[in-house]
């Protein structure tokens, strides 16, 4: 699927961006719940193309609107190495 995606194939890329939008309306509902000022996402499914424009409107269609701001939504730099990078943290 990742091959699929990466070249385009538009029946892939409909699922991955309607995978984002769900991921989207979960992330909503915690923020609706908890309104925090700033929601971090990582991990390679990011990387797919449309993935993270569905996150964004998922969020965006489903979030109580004073609670929405263009910054509340971020992803992680290393995000491939999001998990490794918190199991050393909790070494420590």
């Amino acid at each position: 699927m990742y091959n699929l995606a990466m070249n385009g194939d538009k029946l892939v890329l409909k699922v991955v961006e309607k995978g984002g939008y769900y991921l989207g309306v979960a992330i909503a509902g915690l923020i609706n719940m908890l309104n925090p000022s700033k929601i971090s996402i990582g991990g390679g499914t990011i990387s797919l193309p449309l993935y993270w424009e569905g996150i964004v409107r998922g969020v965006k269609d489903n979030v109580i609107p004073e609670f929405w701001n263009e910054n509340i939504l971020n992803k992680v730099k290393d995000d491939y190495k999001v998990v490794a990078l918190g199991a050393i943290r909790i070494l420590e």
